[in-house]
């Protein structure tokens, strides 16, 4: 029941009393739990979730019984065995018998009278890999409690407005093909708008070429990783025909997101204060160029002969500047520093 502003009531749609919960976590910290999450786990008897979640919850999770030994059931999203072949239907019929094992654990914790809340990161209901639980366990009136998306984090992570790509306005979230479905990522590239990518269990170098079929190789590609760990938290900016060379996909985690779109001009653009695009650009990565290390005068000139068309840093620290230089222009401007000087104060 809320209470409006002339007094009077409203009765909204209240949830039914439920023994089940999904719960979404949030992409990274604990703190970008939502208090719903908070208040949920609080007065739940059983908890299934992850190990680092076990971890990172551990002195709220005191007193409770939690099971994290269902965890790795992820990559076949308990999928139905016979969707596969050889070893990956071996290890789907192996998560299937763990999946009795849990129906059973869930059942057997309802009967006794006890809460059940099963924890997974993110928004659950993108991309999540527990919600065949809600049907499973429909009987019981499962809630689901929503959270904070790793595509949340990760669009403020890149501070720019995803719906502003100027040519399209429309985002298409998707996952790797191995989930044989129909809308293949050359199929939903065909209209060019802004994309965004779940990468779990996905080969960084099959996507980039996937995307290159439809993408130009000047269109800009940015990828997130960490999203919403505010220690680890990272983006890295390339473009479709450039990611391949720019990207070292061996230091890539498990899970991380590619946004590939025009609506990326908007950041970097403010990378170059001469370039109006990222089109004009021709990336030069100089690795490792932290911020007193821009002025140095041997870096401008071999800039200004030509020996690179920019500099980039690329580096995978927080402390580091990522500056794009239109050296083109630098060459003919003095002095140069102070156009140098003007890209870094934008961080």
């Amino acid at each position: 029941m809320v209470q409006t502003l002339d007094g009077s009531q409203c009765h909204g749609n209240e949830a039914q009393p439920t023994q089940f919960y999904l719960v979404g976590l949030g992409p990274g910290d604990a703190d970008l739990m939502t208090l719903r999450a908070v208040d949920t786990i609080k007065k739940s008897d059983l908890i299934l979730c992850r190990k680092h979640h076990a971890e990172m919850l551990r002195e709220s999770l005191k007193g409770k019984e939690v099971h994290s030994e269902f965890s790795d059931m992820i990559p076949f999203f308990s999928r139905d065995p016979f969707l596969y072949e050889g070893e990956d239907r071996q290890r789907a019929e192996a998560y299937q018998a763990k999946r009795v094992k849990l129906v059973r654990l869930v059942r057997d914790a309802v009967a006794a009278g006890k809460t059940v809340a099963v924890l997974d990161s993110g928004e659950p209901m993108i991309y999540g890999p527990r919600t065949w639980m809600l049907k499973e366990f429909e009987d019981l009136k499962p809630q689901v409690i929503p959270g904070l998306s790793s595509f949340n984090a990760a669009n403020a992570a890149i501070g720019a407005g995803i719906t502003s790509g100027g040519r399209t306005k429309s985002v298409t979230l998707t996952a790797g093909d191995w989930i044989k479905t129909d809308d293949t990522i050359e199929k939903l590239s065909v209209h060019r708008n802004t994309m965004v990518l779940f990468t779990m269990r996905a080969e960084f170098r099959d996507f980039v070429e996937r995307l290159a079929i439809n993408y130009a190789p000047d269109t800009p590609l940015a990828v997130v990783e960490q999203a919403g760990v505010q220690n680890e938290q990272n983006v890295i900016y390339s473009t479709v025909g450039d990611a391949l060379r720019e990207i070292d996909a061996d230091d890539l985690p498990f899970e991380y997101l590619i946004y590939v779109g025009d609506f990326l001009k908007n950041r970097l653009r403010k990378w170059c204060p001469w370039c109006l695009s990222i089109m004009a650009i021709n990336v030069v990565p100089v690795a490792g160029l932290k911020a007193a290390e821009t002025n140095d005068a041997s870096l401008l000139g071999r800039a200004s002969r030509g020996q690179a068309s920019h500099f980039c840093c690329l580096s995978r620290h927080s402390e580091s500047f990522c500056v794009r230089i239109c050296t083109s222009r630098l060459a003919m401007e003095t002095p140069q520093a102070a156009g140098l000087n003007e890209a870094i104060t934008w961080f």
